[in-house]
């Protein structure tokens, strides 16, 4: 059964606008979330059918004692489809989702517990429309270059896109931006790669905008009125509008200001650069819009037109979706689009890319949370960093985000996010709203790039998630929460040239108190400058490059480390001090290129270790002090103390003393003890620091 209407009403939908001066921040709280509001939709639902009742329901005898109860009832198809895509919608099980209408006095619930009772009715969908407030843009028409600097491309503006590379702004991070210039020298993209933005309509008439859009010749040749090209949707030459189901589209500046990011046309002496758009040689990637909301003074949007969309890109050759918005909760027929969309995109011939990718905002309310579709496991979820090249006090953190990107500062006025806006202007707009289109644009680069017979979505996100800059350096607090790190060009445009990184050969052992690391220079790499990261490996056994499938493995992100730089990892103290251990490590550049063997170390802890009284293993009651329990765990830790005064907290570090997991806990002086979850943590060993007013303890536990 599909969720009932009650769930539904507590999605709380968020589209991550961004605002221009504080005066202007219409519809905002202090915070930056939007004001929303939802409704639940009268007079409609959606069903979705067992294969083998498909024929009774849509030949209409399925429909007898839905009139006798409902009065007119109207079903139809949700995805509409054509001969082309009609196979892989079957297969998809699109075929089997219908629309049900009804007069809208109709009681909506009755209407779905009708037909959740029905024989042949899988699933029942209730629809919502979600509305809020449209904030406005910061409009800057008519600046001028500055002078002294020597920038790749005419167009005029480029210099106040602070956040593409080094355009000669002062306060600027070199970690901040996303380095395009030297990934331009490679390629502005290709033709053959289209994005579909899904957000309020692009204006696809702008100045600098309407030679990279996707334009469907059949329907801008055809009969205005007519499906030309028999795709379903009637008159759309530059993408759809599904808010108000028709051809026509309703330009704004946030989707204007987003389609801009990734494909304003360069080098053509006018306005901005967009990331793929192009070196002046009609070679800028396109842009479908695919308008998912109204635009009049605040925007509206449905679960509908947001699963139709998906569908529709890619059935008409994008491979990309870029969506700049978020909910709070998921909802099927938004999933049922995008799991589509990543499967289906790109099965025209001649596409440069098998699948697709969804590209999806964090969110702009600041906390530690999960949104969606960000959070979904087929999406990328994109999270802001400012010119400081760290986390904004808007842009959301979690485990589930991926990358992150410029966002713009949260006074957006020079520092934030320079694009396109409608009616032919310019201006600044900042959110994680402007994040995702960086990364759209520069996941359309890397296909541009490497696309062809055989190139798939899982080979462009290793290329896109293992080139990014570490956050260890500018934003350690916030960098395990914020995926892989700052999104480069650069890096990811790297040829391959087969190169593996040099060996190392002084890994060596470290003693520290009671503290045992393993240490050594970080190699250099003829091609990437620096290894992506080192595969440490642990043995009983004497390691050799023929044994090293048996030993214990250890991946080590070096991501902003520059060869030379030492490296350190944290040991674990052994639970039997009669051990000896044996390390040795490789390295991997960014293509899985690998280096030979490193010197190996031997530990022999009987050495180093004093003898040790164990301890219980479930003590009923601590006099002073902490204990973890069960260790090893496959998720849940047990943490007691004694009597221990003040607040107290536990962080998780790993082995490269990154935190990853924190958590404070009573500040109650009595004894205590509480769970640590670090099931969403991979396998491996780790070290539990336990703060108070008494000082730290470190407890190393292992995750199995």
């Amino acid at each position: 059964m599909g969720k009932n209407s009650s769930i539904l009403a507590a999605c709380l939908f968020m589209l991550f606008l961004s605002v221009g001066c504080e005066e202007r921040m219409d519809g905002l709280k202090e915070n930056g979330e939007l004001t929303v509001q939802v409704t639940p939709v009268s007079g409609k639902i959606f069903i979705r059918l067992e294969r083998n009742a498909l024929d009774c329901y849509t030949s209409g005898t399925g429909l007898a004692r839905v009139t006798e109860h409902f009065g007119k009832v109207t079903v139809s198809r949700l995805f509409p489809s054509s001969v082309e895509n009609k196979e892989r919608h079957r297969k998809a099980g699109l075929d089997l989702w219908y629309k049900v209408e009804f007069d809208p006095s109709v009681n909506t619930e009755e209407v779905q517990r009708f037909y959740q009772g029905q024989s042949g009715v899988e699933r029942v969908v209730c629809d919502e429309e979600i509305s809020f407030q449209l904030p406005q843009a910061v409009v800057c028409n008519n600046l001028s270059r500055s002078s002294g600097i020597s920038l790749p491309f005419n167009d005029p503006y480029l210099d106040r896109q602070w956040h593409y590379d080094e355009v000669g702004m002062e306060n600027i991070h070199e970690n901040a931006t996303i380095g395009v210039f030297k990934g331009w020298k490679v390629t502005g993209g290709d033709r053959r790669v289209v994005v579909a933005v899904l957000d309020c309509g692009v204006d696809y008439l702008h100045e600098d905008l309407k030679n990279n859009m996707w334009i469907n010749e059949k329907e801008l040749n055809g009969t205005s009125g007519v499906d030309d090209d028999g795709n379903g949707y009637v008159d759309d030459i530059y993408g759809y509008n599904f808010a108000y189901g028709t051809g026509s589209l309703n330009p704004h500046d946030h989707g204007t200001h987003v389609a801009g990011t990734i494909a304003a046309e360069n080098n053509n002496g006018t306005g901005v650069c967009g990331i793929a758009g192009g070196t002046g040689h009609q070679d800028g990637v396109r842009i479908m819009s695919c308008q998912i909301g109204t635009t009049m003074g605040s925007i509206t949007q449905n679960f509908e037109a947001l699963s139709k969309a998906f569908v529709y890109a890619a059935d008409n050759g994008a491979l990309i979706c870029q969506c700049s918005w978020a909910f709070a909760y998921s909802n099927e027929l938004l999933h049922t689009g995008v799991d589509y969309f990543v499967k289906n995109a790109g099965s025209q011939p001649g596409s440069l890319m098998k699948g697709g990718v969804v590209i999806v905002a964090a969110g702009n309310d600041g906390t530690h949370g999960m949104r969606y579709p960000a959070s979904y496991e087929s999406c990328i979820s994109v999270a802001a960093v400012n010119t400081e090249a760290k986390r904004p006090s808007y842009s959301n953190f979690d485990e589930t985000v991926d990358i992150s990107a410029p966002g713009g500062v949260k006074n957006p006025e020079e520092f934030g996010i320079f694009s396109t806006l409608a009616n032919n202007q310019y201006g600044y707009m900042n959110g994680t709203s402007m994040a995702c289109p960086h990364v759209s644009g520069i996941a359309a680069l890397i296909i541009s790039a490497y696309g062809g017979g055989g190139f798939t979505t899982e080979k462009l996100k290793q290329i896109l998630l293992e080139s990014c800059i570490s956050l260890n350096e500018t934003e350690p607090s916030y960098a395990p929460l914020m995926g892989k790190g700052i999104a480069r060009v650069d890096r990811a445009l790297w040829k391959d040239d087969g190169v593996a990184p040099e060996a190392v050969n002084d890994l060596c052992f470290k003693q520290e108190n009671e503290n045992y690391f393993l240490v050594w220079s970080n190699a250099s790499d003829p091609n990437d400058g620096s290894p992506r990261k080192s595969i440490l490996y642990r043995s009983s056994q004497p390691l050799t490059a023929a044994n090293l499938n048996q030993a214990e493995m250890q991946e080590v992100d070096l991501r902003g480390k520059d060869a030379g730089d030492e490296i350190t990892v944290a040991l674990p103290k052994p639970a039997d001090r009669n051990t000896v251990d044996y390390y040795a490590l490789t390295n991997a550049d960014t293509w899985g290129n690998i280096s030979g063997l490193s010197n190996v170390v031997e530990i022999r802890w009987v050495q180093i270790l004093p003898e040790e009284k164990p301890e219980p293993e479930h003590p009923d009651s601590p006099e002073k002090g902490v204990i973890v329990f069960p260790n090893p765990t496959t998720g849940i830790l047990n943490v007691k103390w004694g009597c221990i005064q003040g607040a107290k907290s536990v962080n998780v570090y790993d082995l490269m003393a990154r935190r990853v997991y924190t958590k404070i806990l009573s500040s109650s002086e009595s004894a205590g003890e509480e769970t640590v979850d670090i099931s969403r943590l991979p396998a491996g060993r780790y070290v539990l620091k336990f703060s108070s007013d008494d000082g730290v303890q470190a407890i190393n536990v292992v995750k199995i």
